[in-house]
């Protein structure tokens, strides 16, 4: 299920981790960034370039949290994920795209401790911040023309340009172009056919910030709208760990995955025979662990009750005790694993008739952190099948609710309210529609 369970123990015969052995606290917070800067380019409108320093030895990721300075939440809605290898004297420095030009943002700094999974939350530092400032129109219009004025009788060829409002980021910026320009020339591994997912995932997080997709569940935007309610009203408030007063943030992840054909999946069918399938078969995952498809996700897939009931015996007393091959469970640590939503959503097994079986709107997927690519790195490097964009972008559940989500509906037999369903679809929908095609540069 994509909100992770936290309410009972697994008890299948196979339990595999993948990434880490570390305990989700061992090793503390790691460093904070130190020297954060961050301005407006005035001539790349909607451009922001942010710097700082890291101790590279002990942290691995950069996440930039962008919000707004002139909203009161002060909540994030972007996030950009750098990598601190290969950058000169541990200066990490970043373009983030996408944004309003002449506008005053909030960056918050977060630092990722080495060798621990995205997911990790404790692994992440707290936030050092830096101020966007709004850009004076008038000021900057004034320095054009002087510009302008000054270099009127320079060739074309020979006029030179500032890049930043001021002279604070000179060394940043020829490091920046000096990593990108060993990014290009670097010796990637051979290309992979690849393609773009565009994935949602719910979950309450520290700091405001998005809790990742390692060995973590997520849904596309109509399994995101379907499932709303019942994450945000019965699943999260209670399995989340975190207080109740905690927004529970809703992200949009661009993911790309290795394009390939995998035998023997059973997740995806009605009937959980095996099949050829882009995806492997669909693992819920619980804390930093992914186990064999409990019971409910089973339920949600529509999947024959006589089937459930063949993989799971012990279902009514531990929702996890369901079975897999040892080559399921491998193949889909490695994978991106997949099993379809249908509307109306399913609370209860073998409740789905013949004709709701041709309603699947959406899907859940599954992605093990022992297949993704580190950041900066190509899939297929090193065996890797997938690699998220370092982007992300955040909406609340109260923006939502606010906006006309409907939750809290009763339900029929353990069935969904259709019409509920297919109006999330929309709300959610709205919120995201904005941005660019997974894929684009700004994704």
């Amino acid at each position: 299920m994509q909100a992770d369970l936290v309410h009972s123990r697994l008890s299948s015969d196979v339990k595999v981790r993948e990434a880490s052995d570390l305990d989700y606290y061992d090793g503390g917070l790691p460093p904070e960034a130190t020297d954060v800067q961050c301005a407006s380019l005035t001539n790349d409108a909607g451009v922001l370039l942010a710097s700082c320093v890291v101790d590279a030895s002990s942290v691995d990721e950069v996440a930039f949290a962008v919000a707004d300075d002139g909203v009161s939440s002060g909540r994030p809605f972007m996030s950009y994920a750098a990598s601190t290898d290969n950058n000169a004297d541990d200066v990490v420095i970043v373009k983030i795209k996408g944004l309003k030009p002449n506008h005053a943002y909030n960056v918050s700094v977060h630092t990722h401790r080495r060798g621990k999974m995205e997911s990790q939350w404790k692994s992440w530092s707290e936030p050092v911040r830096c101020i966007v400032p709004l850009l004076d129109k008038q000021r900057l219009s004034a320095k054009a023309d002087a510009n302008k004025s000054s270099t009127r009788d320079v060739p074309r060829r020979k006029r030179s340009r500032s890049l930043v409002p001021s002279q604070v980021f000179a060394k940043s910026l020829d490091l920046f172009r000096a990593v990108r320009r060993r990014r290009r020339n670097g010796n990637h591994q051979g290309p992979s056919r690849i393609r773009w997912l565009e994935v949602f995932r719910y979950a309450k997080s520290e700091f405001n910030l998005p809790d990742f997709l390692d060995n973590r569940n997520a849904m596309d935007l109509a399994g995101a709208g379907i499932g709303a309610d019942a994450l945000l009203t019965q699943i999260i408030p209670f399995t989340s760990g975190f207080p109740e007063d905690y927004p529970t943030l809703l992200t949009r992840y661009c993911i790309e995955i290795v394009d390939t054909i995998l035998p023997n999946v059973t997740s995806q069918s009605y009937d959980a025979e095996p099949e050829s399938s882009p995806y492997a078969d669909y693992v819920s995952c619980d804390q930093g662990d992914c186990f064999c498809m409990h019971f409910f996700d089973r339920s949600w897939s529509g999947q024959k009750r006589e089937k459930i009931s063949e993989a799971c015996p012990k279902a009514d007393r531990d929702p996890k005790s369901c079975k897999c091959t040892n080559s399921s469970l491998h193949t889909s640590m490695k994978y991106t694993g997949m099993f379809p939503v249908r509307l109306p959503l399913n609370f209860k097994s073998g409740r789905f008739e013949e004709a709701d079986l041709l309603k699947q709107w959406g899907a859940a997927f599954s992605h093990p952190a022992g297949g993704r690519c580190a950041l900066g790195k190509q899939v297929g490097d090193n065996g890797c099948t997938w690699q998220r964009s370092p982007y992300t972008h955040t909406v609340y559940s109260d923006e939502l609710i606010e906006s006309g989500l409907i939750i809290n509906q009763p339900r029929q037999q353990g069935r969904q309210n259709a019409f509920a369903g297919q109006h999330n679809i929309g709300t959610v929908k709205s919120f995201f529609k904005h941005l660019s095609t997974c894929g684009d540069s700004t994704a």
